[in-house]
């Protein structure tokens, strides 16, 4: 008859075995897609700027909190501080600054998602709309339901006249979550297509968003 003392120990050792390749896989998981709290990073770097800081880290911050207004829909917020950036530091700065992080990033062996809208708003304040687009793709498909990921892929499609593709990105998004940014954007889509009265039902539905001229 086994002795129950080892039968015990056996039964433990398998439990445990279990339990150690559930939180391997689960760290397996949460690093091959790492997820980013927008709210709470937005803060962090509202706080960081508040510091005695280098030019580098201010570049850095801004830049940092210009994605995570982006990805809390605080569209407005985010284009005033990366025109900020522009104004305070220039775009060559800015490049300097922050290409050594993008150049080490590839769309295809990544699921972090900063590094992937580091990537993508990089390529579409440099007006790369092909590249910017490789990497929101990728973000959409980790996070199907991010409706402002989508709306800037629209705008990339939209800036590349791909009218189509993008039209079919804001019905996707307008299904998720109805906004004034997808608006925005379907009535550049009908603009460009002479169809002016659809337009105008769009723009008149976006708020203070067509006076930002988001599209310049």
């Amino acid at each position: 008859m086994q002795n129950p003392g080892v039968l015990t120990m056996k039964i433990f050792n398998k439990k445990y075995i279990i339990l150690m390749i559930s939180i391997f896989m689960i760290f397996i998981m949460t690093e091959s897609a790492y997820m980013v709290d927008w709210q709470d990073y937005k803060e962090q770097n509202i706080n960081n700027l508040k510091n005695d800081i280098s030019l580098k880290k201010e570049v850095i911050y801004n830049y940092n909190l210009a994605i995570s207004y982006a990805n809390l829909g605080e569209i407005t917020n985010s284009q005033n501080t990366l025109d900020k950036i522009e104004r305070k530091f220039g775009k060559n700065k800015f490049n300097k600054i922050i290409y050594p992080y993008i150049k080490e990033i590839d769309y295809n062996n990544t699921e972090n998602l900063l590094d992937l809208n580091y990537a993508a708003f990089y390529y579409l304040i440099n007006e790369n709309y092909t590249e910017s687009s490789k990497y929101f793709n990728q973000i959409i498909t980790i996070e199907p339901k991010n409706v402002w990921a989508i709306n800037y892929l629209a705008g990339n499609y939209i800036i590349l006249e791909k009218y189509k593709i993008a039209e079919n990105l804001l019905i996707k998004a307008d299904n998720i979550k109805s906004n004034e940014f997808t608006n925005l954007l379907y009535g550049y889509i009908y603009y460009e297509k002479g169809n002016y009265l659809k337009a105008f039902s769009k723009f008149s539905k976006t708020g203070n968003l067509i006076e930002e001229n988001i599209l310049e």
